[in-house]
């Protein structure tokens, strides 16, 4: 889901090469508009039931489909429920066993969860084990369960997308300041423009080599105003695209 995009790793690679900072930022748009396009835009879901059996006994539990791939959904999984203990493998299911919703219920549980996807989806079932668990409290703890996944789907997404706009900040922070060293260059360049015309005007005898000194700095001021205008209207573009993200993260629920 996150496309394995390292953007700071990049900055670093592509500058080492002398390739420009406006060639780096179109990259990085183009980049940060396709995470943007399939990732922000995943509808709202819900779990939906559906019966699994383990071990023989048939479990009615719930799935739900996470728009993440398969290894990045295991191992957000297995973070979230690590106050749960260490899962055993069962008949393709990751099996967790002991006192597991303390304090709704201090009872023993056998729960249950099952991860199967590709690389860009992965459906999550959940499910407890209703052997030794009095119907009430059995019922009660479905809705639990049924909690405690649908809150791992809204967990999962919010941290994916934080995770892009703290990268995109951290892009845009060194891009920042790239274009801040542009502008000292354009500042340096126009004293070094203004210095020189003065010499032509004091000093008649070095007009021929002081001309050409200037239609060189010259032509690099009229370079770097094509950079900085450039640099800018990307910078730009970028704060627009971590504003939409932060609206987005806010508007999950």
């Amino acid at each position: 889901m996150l496309l394995q995009i390292r953007f700071l790793d990049q900055i670093h690679t592509r500058f080492s090469t002398k390739n420009s900072i406006v060639q780096y930022m179109k990259t990085y748009i183009f980049g940060l508009v396709f995470i943007i396009t399939s990732t922000i835009a995943v509808a709202q879901q819900k779990v939906t039931p559906e019966t699994h059996t383990v071990l023989g006994v048939p479990i009615d539990g719930n799935e739900i489909a996470i728009p993440f791939s398969e290894k990045f959904t295991r191992e957000a999984w297995l973070d979230y429920t690590k106050d749960k203990g260490k899962p055993e493998t069962t008949q393709g299911h990751l099996g967790y066993e002991g006192d597991l919703w303390k304090p709704s219920y201090s009872g023993k549980l056998l729960f249950f969860a099952q991860l199967k996807g590709d690389d860009n989806t992965t459906t999550l079932w959940t499910g407890l084990d209703p052997q030794g668990v009095p119907k009430a409290e059995y019922d009660r703890l479905q809705k639990e369960v049924t909690k405690y996944t649908y809150d791992f789907y809204i967990k999962i997404r919010k941290d994916a997308v934080q995770k892009e706009i703290d990268e995109a900040e951290q892009a845009t922070a060194y891009l920042s300041k790239e274009f801040e060293k542009l502008k000292r260059d354009e500042r340096r360049t126009e004293r070094k423009y203004t210095s020189t015309n003065e010499k032509i005007v004091s000093y008649e005898q070095e007009l021929v080599s002081l001309r050409s000194d200037s239609a060189q700095y010259l032509n690099h001021l009229n370079t770097l105003e094509v950079k900085i205008d450039s640099a800018y209207k990307e910078l730009e573009k970028v704060k627009q695209v971590i504003e939409l993200k932060k609206q987005k993260l806010e508007s999950i629920e």
